[in-house]
């Protein structure tokens, strides 16, 4: 048993060498590292040896340095000659990670506003150069009125149709209103032209559908007659006035260099036409 232990004793001895033997291979390796440059100074070592200098400016007793590695002796040793070790200090600093580069967006075009419309300028009308301007008229075919204007054809006037519709009462109008169905329509029909009713006639179409007119009267009081016999057969007549859009014609004159229609000409136009009138108008 004792020469158990004897052997552990030296083996750790042995052990112990080889790791101080490795530190001072260390130190060596650390100082001679660069050529001619200034010796590199670990981090640790830099911190002991403010702390010692620090400690030695104030008169207290350095503590006892439980280690034996040489590089904390020197530093103490540093600390209490007053020597500032101006070695650079190397502290290993990691790498900042590379930040992700933004990935980039697609640049969004303003949609283009649509371009305004032109707004079309309005065309000025000249102003007519005649000194005086009249409509005659009205005439009820066109033939007239080109006869007419024949008759204006000198170069003072210059004659020009227009046409106009005119509502007109033409009459009266007597009819039956309209019946349930074109069969009822029919059979009322055939009673009325057995009862001497010959112009009797079927409305096919629009709002008096299937109603039955019995006659256009030009004055109201043969309209009415025709009404009071109808109701005597028993049937329900009515009567309104008719009316229909007329179309007429005028022709516009433009006076250039008088004022007034010469009354030769005028008494020439009214000849064929008693009927006609001139009114004067502003030349436009």
């Amino acid at each position: 048993m004792k020469w158990v232990v004897i052997s552990l004793l030296l083996l750790n001895s042995i052990f112990l060498a080889v790791q101080l033997s490795k530190e001072e291979q260390t130190e060596l390796a650390v100082e001679r590292f660069p050529l001619g440059g200034s010796k590199l100074v670990l981090l640790a070592e830099k911190e002991m040896q403010d702390k010692a200098k620090q400690l030695v400016e104030k008169n207290q007793p350095v503590p006892a340095v439980k280690t034996t590695s040489k590089p904390v002796k020197k530093a103490v040793a540093v600390a209490k000659a007053g020597i500032e070790d101006k070695s650079p200090v190397i502290e290993t600093v990691p790498a900042p990670k590379p930040r992700p580069k933004p990935q980039s967006q697609p640049v969004i075009a303003p949609a283009a506003k649509p371009a305004p419309k032109p707004v079309p300028t309005p065309i000025a009308k000249s102003k007519s150069a005649a000194m005086a301007c009249y409509s005659v008229g009205p005439f009820l075919l066109i033939s007239d009125v080109k006869v007419v204007s024949q008759l204006f054809g000198s170069s003072a006037i210059i004659a020009q149709e227009r046409s106009e519709a005119l509502r007109k009462q033409v009459g009266y109008w007597v009819y039956i209103p309209p019946a349930g169905s074109s069969q009822l329509a029919q059979g009322v029909k055939r009673q009325l032209i057995n009862n001497d009713v010959s112009d009797a006639v079927i409305i096919s179409e629009g709002t008096k559908a299937n109603a039955i007119s019995v006659g256009v009267f030009k004055t109201e009081a043969l309209g009415k007659r025709r009404q009071s016999f109808l109701v005597q057969l028993g049937y329900e007549a009515n009567i309104e006035p008719l009316f229909r859009n007329q179309p007429q014609y005028w022709l516009d004159l433009e006076l250039m260099n008088i004022t007034q229609l010469p009354e030769k000409l005028w008494r020439e136009v009214t000849a064929g036409y008693p009927k006609i009138k001139q009114m004067r108008r502003k030349c436009e």
